[in-house]
């Protein structure tokens, strides 16, 4: 894999996923473009590489039944930046990057149908990131004393968590368990279809600088992107009664044979991950 892909190069949940127990996300804004500068300068080799991640895999796989499995944990970090916080650390030109990430969310709303004035964050320029910070381990304890760590950083360089500030909480992360572990909470298996990324064509249509589906060299802006890529972060209420309650209402009035079939074609598989 490492022969096909800049694992180096390439930020760990870009590609792989960091699939951790425990994440957090930190929404920040800067007030000064110095005080951002000294705060990435600060974070840069705390940043969790692809390789890193792969080779953690490796690793878990050949220690798996092992006593030492146990004892195996890692904590990683992910940073990506909005529009207006990538201005704070390389000026570009309006117009350097795809329109879509040049605008913002809040401004194509209107393409989405969403709603900003019911966002609990991002509607407004002084509650919308200009970096998210994800951070990823395998125990509570980790989690929390990166957090820690980052939290002691971010108020000596005068930054705001627009998440917290917002939510009144940390904004968290966990994997289900048990039964629930490796499905979403609507109760369908999760991670089944990952796009495959090893330099081949269709890489470059996640990651910039390789083959995209046509079997041209994908680019988005300056050369420096490369290797990079484009994160949408959203946050999302999910009604899980009502979505089963419609279900069971919706099953009587189309005539199926079961609230399993409807949910099967409104998700695209079973539950159990078949299609």
């Amino acid at each position: 894999m490492g022969r096909w892909l800049r694992v180096e190069r390439i930020q760990g949940n870009v590609f792989p996923g960091f699939n951790k127990d425990h994440q957090v996300f930190l929404g920040l804004r800067f007030a000064k473009p110095e005080s951002a500068r000294a705060w990435l300068t600060e974070t840069v080799p705390e940043l969790t590489s692809a390789a890193k991640v792969v080779a953690f895999r490796a690793l878990r796989a050949l220690l798996e039944g092992q006593p030492a499995f146990a004892e195996l944990r890692a904590t990683w970090v992910n940073v990506s930046f909005s529009r207006e916080g990538l201005a704070l650390f390389t000026p570009t030109p309006a117009g350097t990057f795809p329109e879509p990430f040049e605008q913002g969310m809040a401004m194509r709303a209107g393409v989405l149908g969403d709603t900003p004035a019911t966002w609990r964050f991002g509607e407004t320029r002084d509650t919308e990131a200009h970096v998210l910070v994800v951070i990823g381990a395998d125990t509570d304890a980790d989690l929390q004393q990166a957090l820690n760590v980052h939290r002691q950083r971010l108020a000596r360089h005068e930054a705001r968590d627009v998440l917290l500030e917002t939510l009144g909480v940390d904004c968290r992360g966990a994997r289900l368990r048990d039964q629930m572990r490796r499905r979403e909470h609507f109760g369908y298996r999760d991670g089944i279809s990952e796009p495959r990324l090893d330099g081949s064509p269709g890489t470059g249509d996640f990651v910039l600088g390789y083959p995209d589906g046509a079997g041209q060299e994908s680019s988005s802006g300056p050369a420096w992107t490369r290797d990079g890529s484009y994160l949408v972060f959203r946050r999302l209420r999910q009604d899980v009664a009502g979505f089963h309650r419609n279900l069971e209402a919706l099953t009587k009035d189309l005539g199926l044979k079961s609230q399993a079939q409807l949910g099967a074609k409104v998700f695209g598989r079973w539950p159990g991950g078949g299609r």
